[in-house]
């Protein structure tokens, strides 16, 4: 008797002799592949994009330290993913959401705040595995950022508010000068 034991054929006398662990697969290694992942980083959460149209029989297994994903495209092909993730997730307050083109895992990060330069534990990339160069961004150091376009939003909007004022009343054609001198003006074009 022969036993089919990942991908290699092995006569069910060595395998017993050896003292292996029979663990039979339920699906032919050629018609079992990864599916193609994109993931990108967050402050808060990292996400996971597994790009399969059509699935079927979608089983999400997410703990702190991995996720296994395994579905049935439309063409009956099982795909299966195995990420041990860079670093430790919180696996109660991760979510998946599954569309008919893929299936995207929210997976909160253990450590809110701390960059992930990689997916994986291991510094090895898988073929199957990309970057969403669509959705990344260096968020690092964002907070120094955000509040410089804070601070240039607000004189925009400010200068803008002057010029819309400036523009649509009929003594715009008066100079910066005039406009600080003369404030009777401003009352008479508003009220007059």
């Amino acid at each position: 008797m022969l036993l089919l034991l990942g991908c290699v054929i092995f006569p069910i006398n060595v395998i017993c002799t050896l003292g292996f662990l029979i663990v039979p697969t339920c699906v032919p290694c050629s018609l079992r592949q990864a599916a193609k992942t994109l993931w990108y980083d967050r402050p808060r959460y990292v996400f996971v994009e597994f790009c399969v149209e059509d699935s079927e029989n979608v089983k999400v297994d997410l703990d702190d330290y991995k996720v296994v994903f395994s579905c049935k495209n439309a063409d009956g092909v099982e795909l299966y993913n195995e990420i041990h993730f860079y670093a430790r997730v919180n696996s109660k307050d991760s979510q998946n959401k599954r569309s008919g083109r893929s299936i995207t895992l929210f997976v909160r990060k253990w450590k809110d705040k701390v960059g992930w330069p990689r997916l994986t534990k291991e510094d090895i990339k898988p073929a199957w595995l990309s970057v969403d160069f669509d959705n990344w961004r260096d968020w690092e150091g964002d907070e120094e950022v955000e509040a410089a376009m804070a601070e240039q939003y607000a004189e925009v909007s400010q200068a803008a508010m002057i010029w819309h004022i400036l523009g649509w009343l009929p003594w715009a054609q008066m100079t910066a000068r005039s406009f600080d001198t003369d404030r009777g003006c401003i009352y008479n074009a508003l009220y007059g």
